[in-house]
């Protein structure tokens, strides 16, 4: 009897799975109702379009003549390095002491690492993973859409990605950690909504993507696990699901790696970087406006608008409207997704709500937002078609059109593409300082200030002077020798200290003079 019940039992689990195939397919089949035979090679043809064009976008002027950027994306860029020559991965330092400002786990460092090993220390690598993100995103997207909603969302969804590529300077042309992140919150998001469409395991997927988001940027990950939650309880996912299944296929995989990792970190300092993560990198940015980045409660809102530039924000707002309105007055148990719209609404605004609370104000913290705006507004225009499509309505249509040439145009105005000329670099009128000095790679930098004592290096600096084979050394001028292989370079704020410290070493022989960006001059000494 018991051999019976679970015949029975698996009987009707394996229809409840096809009915969830059929109505899927039924679903997109309808919303891709009376697209002329060609959709298939206008499909295909988009998706190899869209990709080339977000791979040619991001990788074509990648390294950007050497410049690196005097924030985040250094900073990694000298963990990263100092990784791989001390040989701990599991610790990441700067200047080789353990770095407690940049306290987030270090998968993103190793992805910088795994490209130095390929490509050499260079600016190439330092930004290979971020920009190689954008085109799988675009990719994956476009296929998984056209098989679970319709070629309209497919090629929508897919053009809004492929555009995005260079319109955000901190996501896939930097060395910062947001592009994997971003990558992980999409797949997760992905992973997830297959996962009640098709079979349980699916959910792994879901869940080591949330595990390595957290293992990117520490605490920003509970905008990912806000939105799990909350399909979890108030959509068909959780009845889709056991407990047994939620456990085994969701949490566990979820679990695992950061427990893992955070055993791993733990025999290094005990609680030393922990307490750094949540008292400095998450507690203090909530409550205080660090290093002065604040705005107010639509800071986000109206530098997405800024940053996306305004025929494409406001297009994309219209389209999500009238999907909207369609999905509630129209076609309701139509073609209707709410799995779909709840998993990729609520990737749209939970990152914008959280972070809009928190006292810290940076663009780059709700850029997985764009995730769950992009999906929205393809499955908007998926419905607006179909509704146009079998209603026959002109003027429905010729908004559409409208509206979808507004979206086609502003995709390709980039009112905050990267500019050489005006981004913050070392690549200033002065040169990169590196390139001035009449000394060989392979030396040893004394870095000091107008007294003699150790000062540190721009972070820029830092890692222009490690891609071009020195050693630096942050300590005082105690530490010089008159050897071949040691030079100092003096950071100062005048004249005056320049002068002071040749009058107080008048041994050394000045072979570069120059300014970084921020005003500070610099000035490089050998020999004596």
């Amino acid at each position: 009897m018991a051999r019976l019940e679970d015949v029975i039992s698996r009987t009707a689990g394996q229809m409840q799975r096809d009915s969830m195939k059929q109505i899927t397919a039924s679903s997109a089949m309808q919303a891709g109702k009376g697209v002329p035979p060609w959709h298939k090679l206008a499909f295909y043809g988009c998706l190899v379009l869209f990709t080339a064009f977000a791979a040619f976008d991001v990788f074509h002027n990648l390294s950007y003549g050497g410049v690196i950027y005097e924030w985040d994306e250094a900073r990694h860029g000298v963990n990263a390095y100092e990784m791989l020559r001390s040989g701990n991965y599991m610790v990441n330092t700067y200047a080789y002491s353990p770095d407690y400002w940049n306290s987030k786990p270090p998968l993103s460092l190793w992805q910088i690492a795994l490209a130095y090993r390929l490509f050499g220390y260079n600016t190439f690598a330092l930004r290979f993973f971020s920009a190689l993100y954008l085109p799988i995103i675009v990719a994956s997207a476009m296929w998984v859409l056209n098989r679970y909603t319709g070629t309209v969302c497919a090629i929508t969804t897919g053009f809004l990605f492929a555009t995005t590529g260079t319109r955000f300077t901190h996501l896939f042309t930097s060395g910062d950690p947001d592009a994997l992140f971003f990558l992980m919150c999409y797949a997760a998001c992905l992973f997830l909504y297959i996962a009640y469409k098709e079979k349980p395991p699916f959910l792994v997927g879901a869940g080591l993507c949330t595990a390595f988001a957290f293992l990117t940027k520490g605490s920003h990950v509970v905008s990912l696990f806000v939105v799990i939650a909350v399909n979890l309880v108030m959509t068909g996912i959780k009845r889709r699901f056991s407990g047994k299944q939620l456990v085994g296929y969701l949490l566990l995989p979820m679990a695992v790696p950061v427990l893992l990792w955070v055993a791993l970190r733990f025999s290094f300092d005990g609680l030393m970087f922990f307490e750094k993560m949540l008292v400095q990198d998450t507690l203090n940015r909530v409550g205080e406006a660090i290093e002065g980045h604040t705005g107010g409660r639509l800071f986000y809102v109206r530098e997405m608008a800024r940053q996306l530039g305004a025929p494409l924000f406001w297009s994309m707002v219209v389209l999500s409207l009238l999907g909207l309105i369609i999905v509630i007055f129209y076609r309701k148990g139509k073609t209707a997704d709410g799995v779909f719209v709840s998993v990729f609404g609520t990737m749209a605004v939970t990152p914008l709500i959280l972070f809009s609370l928190s006292a810290t104000k940076l663009t780059w913290y709700v850029y997985p937002c764009l995730i769950g705006v992009y999906f929205v507004v393809g499955y908007a225009a998926q419905q607006a078609f179909a509704l146009c499509r079998d209603n026959k309505n002109v003027i429905g249509l010729t908004a559409l059109a409208v509206c979808s040439l507004v979206l086609l145009g502003g995709g390709f105005v980039k009112p905050y593409a990267q500019n050489i000329n005006t981004v913050t670099s070392i690549m200033t009128s002065q040169g990169n300082p590196f390139s001035q000095m009449d000394i060989t790679p392979e030396i040893k930098l004394l870095v000091v200030d107008a007294q003699g004592n150790p000062t540190a290096l721009l972070q820029s600096w830092l890692l222009q002077a490690y891609f071009s084979g020195f050693e630096v050394i942050l300590h005082g001028m105690d530490a010089y020798t008159s050897a071949e292989e040691m030079a100092v370079v003096l950071r100062h704020t005048d004249d005056q200290q320049l002068n002071a410290f040749k009058a107080a070493y008048p041994q050394l022989e000045q072979l570069a003079l120059g300014t970084d960006y921020a005003g500070v001059g610099y000035a490089v000494f050998g020999g004596g």
